[in-house]
């Protein structure tokens, strides 16, 4: 997965200070991102599946 979208939930993640991995917001959805994705949702309480699903979206900001 890649692309705009997200770019923008990885600049979301690092603005939150997650670690997205060494080339910052790059639009690619790798491993660091994936883990990210993860780290925030159990950060936040919700359900820890690396889908950026409405939940996960609204608690970035997005």
């Amino acid at each position: 997965m890649q692309g705009e979208d997200v770019r923008r939930v990885q600049q979301a993640l690092i603005n939150a200070g997650f670690s997205v991995g060494t080339d910052g917001a790059d639009g690619f959805f790798g491993k660091a991102t994936d883990a990210a994705i993860q780290q925030f949702q159990q950060k936040k309480g919700l359900t820890v599946d690396g889908i950026v699903g409405s939940q996960t979206l609204q608690a970035l900001g997005l």
